[in-house]
């Protein structure tokens, strides 16, 4: 059976995408509300990851014989809770709520 071929741009610019906005929501997005209404209206207010910030990525689309799939969805997820475990795992703090700043990381449980 002829399997489509996954041409690497396509998905690997989403893939790459996502490995930025995931930490990107994780440490900085934060949407305010105020009586039941969005505040949060430009990127003056609304703190996205830097430049400055951003990592080296480097995506690899791994040759398969199975069916297409979904490429991009599995990395946004998974982000927060990874980091969660990590800051938990070094320093005993459960941080339960995103953006994960100073204040999530001063507020967060002790077991």
């Amino acid at each position: 059976m002829m399997r489509p071929e996954v041409r690497f741009a396509g998905p690997g610019g989403q893939v790459e995408g996502s490995t930025l906005m995931a930490p990107s929501r994780v440490f900085h997005e934060k949407v305010q509300f105020s009586r039941g209404a969005v505040t949060t209206t430009n990127f003056d207010s609304y703190r996205v990851l830097r430049m400055s910030e951003v990592p080296e990525v480097e995506v690899h689309v791994v040759p398969s014989q199975e069916k297409v799939g979904g490429a991009v969805e599995p990395g946004l997820p998974s982000v927060a809770p990874a980091v969660a475990n990590a800051v938990f795992a070094a320093s005993g703090v459960r941080v339960r709520r995103l953006p994960m700043d100073r204040e999530a990381l001063r507020s967060g449980a002790r077991p």
